[in-house]
């Protein structure tokens, strides 16, 4: 079956926003800062969308769409801030926040129920502890983020177009631990490490899971419990960096970074194709410079091990293919060499 056939939209929309805050800071004691904000956002938009089409288009529709969305939002924040120790420095914040709402823009298949999406509102928590050490820096942090109506975009299998959906409600907690050393002048690391868990905790009229049995009205699930899409539970990043001398005028300098990324989901459908296992990224840097910094030679390789990789994985149009084996991958960059030279004028 071949898909032979023309769709033409035409989208207008018009964003009207203001928005004040507002943040006043009170040392309550020595050592001791209290701090409290507040934001007030309006937001106004409009939109209208005309459409046609011609030939055979899946899920195309020929009615025009318009919408109205007058929105207001009120944000407060408050932070503790305590000097420990010498060099040393707790805290602890929470935040409201607020996205508004919108269109899904020039899309073919959406009706006037489904053409917009609600606000998101989320609510933060944040506590933590950073300092110096000898030679270096540590931080560790806590977070826990709760999220209402949350936006997700989704792959609309009718049109085989993306677009957004409100999630009722998903969670992302998590510690981030990073620290900073320099063991000797003249080489300088760090290393990160990231935990998180993020979860839908309601999300029900969603996509059946791979697998799973419909168990809703129109052949829906709740996904709740279910991971959060591009939220790779675990990340680490570890880096190391040379600059030293080797001549009176030259000098030898370098960089090593490695990544690593665990499972990542990039589609509530949780289908294993459309699954980004995990992997680990090498970059390198290494050149020479003046000793002045008045030119520089490097050669960079990025990727350097050649992992193959996606940023994004969807199915695609559900005509002609095999659904348990085709999938598109929009793929991450390969190994790649640059030679870059350098020099200032003064």
């Amino acid at each position: 079956l071949f898909v032979d056939g023309v769709t033409e939209r035409h989208y207008l929309e018009r964003t009207e926003s203001a928005s004040l805050f507002g943040q006043l800071t009170w040392r309550a004691a020595p050592g001791v800062e209290l701090a409290g904000g507040l934001r007030y956002t309006a937001v106004d938009k409009r939109g209208a969308l005309t459409r046609r089409y011609s030939g055979f288009v899946p899920g195309a529709l020929d009615t025009p769409l318009a919408f109205e969305l007058d929105e207001s939002f009120l944000d407060p924040s408050a932070q503790l801030q305590w000097e420990v120790a010498s060099r040393w420095r707790a805290f602890a914040s929470y935040a409201r926040g607020s996205k508004g709402g919108g269109s899904n823009g020039p899309t073919a298949g959406d009706t006037i129920e489904t053409y917009t999406y609600g606000p998101e509102r989320s609510r933060s928590v944040e506590a933590g502890v950073k300092g110096a050490v000898e030679r270096g820096t540590l931080s560790l942090v806590v977070f826990d983020t709760r999220y209402r109506d949350l936006q997700k975009s989704v792959l609309d299998n009718a049109t085989g177009g993306f677009v957004t959906r409100n999630a009722a409600a998903a969670r992302s907690r998590g510690v981030e631990l990073e620290a900073a050393f320099v063991p000797v002048p003249t080489v300088r690391t760090s290393l990160s490490l990231a935990r998180l868990d993020g979860r839908f905790t309601n999300f029900p009229g969603a996509r059946c899971p791979y697998g799973v049995a419909a168990e809703g009205a129109g052949g829906t699930c709740n996904l709740r419990d279910y991971p959060l899409t591009s939220a790779p539970e675990w990340g680490a990043a570890a880096t190391a960096g040379f600059d030293r001398p080797i001549t009176p005028n030259l000098r030898l300098i370098g960089d090593l970074a490695v990544l690593y990324r665990s499972n990542t989901w990039y589609q509530p459908s949780y289908h294993p194709l459309e699954r980004q296992s995990a992997f680990t990224k090498v970059d390198l840097r290494v050149g020479v410079a003046a000793a002045d910094d008045a030119w520089s030679a490097t050669l960079l390789v990025r990727n350097a091990t050649d992992a193959t990789t996606s940023s994004l994985v969807f199915e695609t149009l559900p005509f002609g293919i095999d659904r348990e084996r085709d999938r598109v991958h929009v793929p991450d960059r390969p190994r790649t060499w640059t030679l870059q030279v350098r020099r200032t004028f003064r």
